[in-house]
């Protein structure tokens, strides 16, 4: 069986590296032995001292100057292709003291540093050395800023990140308005778990190919209704535990790709406005559970065509009116959260509201009769008769069986009439004509008679 492409193109790699240092050591000088590489020059002659006197100064003869070593060549050391992911990275790539690099093959010859993950404390005006240039995503925990400056990105070739995780920052309480500009191939964001204040005017203008943000777990007290602005490919935003105040009007206009929006665990977002989702069309996913909105208006969901699930709390569920969870006609499922953590989901089909409560699955009351069961489907109590019942409590019999004896019925007396009708209109036939009877001809004398007698037969041919 022939090796794979990958195992011969590592075996071509290293019998390339085996060639090279037999080549290298061709060039080197032939030695036999210790004594002939590192031989002494030879000894000067040693010089004759002269006393000095008052009328003759000191003369000293020059050494002449050992002779130099001639120079040697030596190889310079390689390193091994590395054979796994986890080896050590090549010589040309560096990994911050304060990083994890993780690597991922590229062409099976090189590693190159695709993930970071990073955490550091600030100290002031200088930031830790520089990324790989070949980051793909990064995750950096920053300590002891209130921002987030341009240079903490110092040597990440912005424009080729596609992940960016900057959490669990508590001394970050806002962003520059420029921070994420040249992350031009940035899809998902993660700013979860800061102490964010303020999402400023067309902070993501740039990042035009976002798909994922996450702000859950900041304490947001200033958003504009431009602050989403430039987000249009935008399908996931969770602002789940970070708003400390009510959305202002039409705030999620750009988002009209949204599909997934959760809003839970903000008690200080106390209502909503009329048109917070009207442009939502493709949203298929809204969570509210614990939050302050307890009495939103009827409109306020009808926008939302293709909303297949649900979140609410239960006291929402008996707060709210009926007709405002009746409204989102493509509801399919319902979450109900009784505290956190605990939930039940529900099929929205077989809710009824009755008596002024919410009903789940189970007929409140049972109303069929003879022997009907009893169901709840299209928000109502419907009965599944046997047969023959039907009707809304089985109270009748089924339409199509009395129409089956109707139909028998007739067929019956269309059977006996037909042939009663055919005996009755059935003509009675004519005798038959009398038989003529024989004329004899009687001889009017004796003479005439023996000559009739006597004459033969002719024939009747001739």
């Amino acid at each position: 069986m022939w090796p794979s492409p990958a195992v011969a193109l590592a075996t071509a790699y290293h019998l390339l590296l085996i060639a090279r240092q037999n080549v290298a050591q061709e060039d080197l000088p032939t030695v036999s032995s210790l004594s002939q590489t590192t031989s002494q020059p030879p000894l000067a002659k040693p010089t004759a001292m002269v006393m000095p006197t008052a009328d003759q100064p000191v003369v000293v003869n020059p050494v002449a100057p050992a002779p130099t070593q001639p120079a040697v060549r030596r190889l310079l050391p390689t390193k091994p292709h590395p054979t796994r992911p986890d080896d050590a990275e090549p010589w040309e790539i560096t990994c911050p003291s304060y990083c994890v690099c993780l690597k991922r093959w590229h062409y099976y010859l090189e590693t190159k540093v695709r993930h970071l993950r990073c955490e550091f404390w600030s100290t002031g005006s200088t930031y830790p050395e520089e990324y790989p240039g070949t980051t793909e995503s990064a995750r950096i925990k920053v300590h002891g800023m209130d921002t987030l400056p341009s240079s903490v990105f110092h040597g990440i070739s912005t424009a080729e990140v596609i992940i960016l995780e900057i959490v669990q920052n508590p001394d970050i309480t806002h962003i520059p308005k420029d921070a994420f500009k040249t992350f031009r191939a940035l899809g998902y964001l993660d700013l979860s778990e800061n102490n964010l204040k303020e999402i400023q005017p067309s902070l993501f203008v740039g990042v035009k190919f976002l798909d994922k943000l996450y702000l859950q777990g900041n304490s947001i007290n200033k958003l504009y209704p431009n602050s989403f602005r430039g987000l249009g490919r935008l399908d996931t935003l969770n602002l789940e535990g970070a708003l400390d105040m009510n959305l202002p009007d039409r705030l999620f206009e750009p988002l009209e790709w949204l599909e997934y929006l959760n809003l839970a665990n903000n008690p200080k977002m106390t209502s909503l406005p009329s048109d917070t989702f009207s442009h939502q069309w493709n949203l298929q996913s809204l969570l509210l559970q614990f939050s302050g909105v307890t009495n939103p208006e009827e409109e306020l969901f009808k926008p939302l065509n293709n909303l297949r699930h649900l979140e609410i709390d239960e006291g929402q569920l008996n707060s709210w009116d009926p007709d405002v969870l009746l409204s989102i006609e493509s509801l399919k499922t319902l979450e109900v959260h009784w505290t956190p953590g605990n939930s039940t989901l529900h099929v929205w089909d077989a809710a009824v509201h009755y008596k002024g409560k919410w009903h789940f699955d189970v007929c409140p009351e049972d109303p069929c009769i003879n022997d009907g069961i009893c169901f709840v489907g299209e928000h109502r109590q419907q009965c599944e008769c046997p047969t023959p019942r039907a009707g809304s409590t089985c109270q009748s019999l089924h339409p199509g069986l009395l129409f089956l004896i109707v139909v028998v019925i007739l067929a019956i007396l269309v059977g006996v009439a037909i042939p009663i009708y055919r005996v009755a209109t059935r003509k009675k036939p004519e005798p038959p004509p009398p038989k003529p009877k024989p004329i004899i001809l009687e001889p009017e004398s004796e003479e005439e008679d023996d000559f009739m007698q006597s004459k033969p037969d002719e024939d009747p041919e001739m």
